[in-house]
């Protein structure tokens, strides 16, 4: 069986093991037990072996990617396609987003201190004030700009997924990446010929 159908397959059976906890059990104590001590532990497990591997998969790809073409004018024109598409995406991306929000309203029915719980849930977070209170303190474009470029590359690697952190993130890591793997380009192959080793053998693990 391919991998996107038994991530359909396991989206579906999340939606329908969901219904069936809230229309065929009717003691709420019960569903906390099974939300608590199943679900919450199993689906933040799941989450933060994808986390774990996200920050070092995402540096060696890029480097990796950019380091191979050896032609910094090739670089430049993928480059600048990638970004364009990547801009295409997000802005459809959010668009649909804004759209459904807007028509199905979800989370309407439910109390705030419910929605303060699944959010904690999902994201694992303590409490989510630091988050609203981050996403209220929005930046202007100048100090986006700036924030990509990181000051401490390895400081973006180990606040990547901090909601409450003010810097790039994952943004940060991919420019220093991308930097990287420009410079790498540049250097005779012979001198980063078992580096490029070695970030391919982390890239296969």
């Amino acid at each position: 069986m391919k991998l996107h159908s038994k991530i359909l397959i396991g989206l579906f059976t999340g939606i329908a093991l969901g219904l069936m906890c809230n229309l065929l059990i009717y003691d709420k104590d019960l569903i906390k037990w099974i939300v608590n001590y199943i679900s919450y532990p199993v689906g933040q497990i799941f989450l933060r072996m994808i986390f774990m591997i996200v920050v070092p998969l995402i540096f060696v790809a890029i480097v990796l990617g950019v380091a191979d073409f050896r032609d910094i004018n090739k670089i430049g024109r993928i480059g600048g396609k990638v970004i364009l598409f990547t801009i295409v995406i997000t802005t459809v991306s959010v668009l649909i987003g804004i759209i459904l929000v807007n028509l199905i309203e979800p989370g309407k029915q439910i109390a705030e201190a419910d929605k303060i719980s699944l959010i904690n849930a999902i994201t694992g977070s303590e409490s989510v004030t630091g988050i609203v209170k981050t996403a209220k303190e929005s930046k202007d474009f100048i100090q986006i700009i700036i924030d990509i470029i990181p000051r401490n590359p390895f400081a973006e690697v180990v606040y990547a997924f901090d909601p409450n952190y003010r810097g790039g993130g994952l943004l940060s890591l991919m420019f220093f990446a991308l930097v990287f793997g420009v410079a790498m380009s540049l250097v005779k192959p012979e001198r980063t010929e078992v580096l490029t080793k070695s970030l391919q053998g982390v890239y296969d693990i």
